[in-house]
């Protein structure tokens, strides 16, 4: 599910604050998500402005 008010590292770290990952980690897991999946560029964006591939690869991320 796409938080379109929150920015792309922002979803891609929601599971782990949903789960309670202590932020140090959570952090560190999104950082390694974002490289993994070469989107760290558009890790300050929001969903809304990103293109459809991009999004593809932000929803992958965030489900890893």
């Amino acid at each position: 599910m796409v938080r379109l008010n929150m920015t792309v590292a922002e979803n891609t770290g929601y599971g782990l604050r949903m789960a309670r990952v202590p932020k140090a980690e959570a952090a560190q897991r999104v950082d390694e998500m974002l490289d993994l999946f070469s989107i760290r560029h558009i890790a300050d964006r929001y969903p809304g402005i990103i293109s459809g591939g991009e999004g593809g690869l932000r929803q992958a991320a965030s489900s890893s």
